[in-house]
């Protein structure tokens, strides 16, 4: 065989060709008009039970933490625009704790802009988590409370949608009393 001959390769022995990019549905989480569901696939939530009571929920949260600052200065308006191109999206669920810089005083912000720009409609698609880290001290209802309507008047709600409690108490027996608060 001469060295400029073609060399033949079995079709069975070539590299398969490169996959082909798949196309996926939009993660679009609060239902739409019955034509946005069919463009974009059944609807991604989920229900969040606790005894007698249910959230429906975005399986996917937008996360706040990173306005806490610690990523540098945050621009309010441009974030809550972000917020609004998510909602607007159907990522309608946002994840935030009272520790997180300016995330529930954002998400108030947001919320306004909801109410004044959108139909009160997609209002009800929208939630707000938060969490709320208190110190490791003795709790009183009146703490507890105030507490709790801190975050509900940063975040600009009449009721909070969840409220998810952490505490690190190392190894102090105070978690339970709180609960019971």
């Amino acid at each position: 065989m001469s060295s400029t001959a073609a060399r033949v390769v079995h079709p069975a022995a070539a590299a398969p060709p490169p996959p082909r990019p798949r196309r996926l549905a939009p993660a679009r989480c609060a239902a739409g008009s019955a034509t946005d569901t069919a463009t974009a696939g059944p609807t991604r939530v989920t229900t969040v039970s606790n005894r007698g009571d249910s959230l429906a929920i975005c399986r996917v949260l937008n996360g706040m933490w990173q306005t806490s600052g610690g990523w540098g200065r945050i621009d309010r308006d441009a974030a809550v625009d972000a917020m609004l191109a998510h909602a607007d999206a159907g990522l309608s669920t946002f994840d935030m704790a009272d520790h997180y810089g300016p995330a529930e005083d954002l998400y108030g912000m947001f919320i306004n802009r909801i109410r004044r720009e959108r139909p009160p409609e997609f209002l009800e698609e929208v939630k707000g988590l938060t969490k709320w880290v208190p110190p490791p001290v003795k709790m009183t209802r009146s703490y507890v409370e105030d507490n709790i309507n801190r975050s509900r008047k940063r975040m600009d709600v009449t009721a909070l949608d969840m409220l998810q409690f952490h505490w690190d108490t190392r190894g102090r027996r105070l978690r339970r009393p709180a609960l019971l608060t």
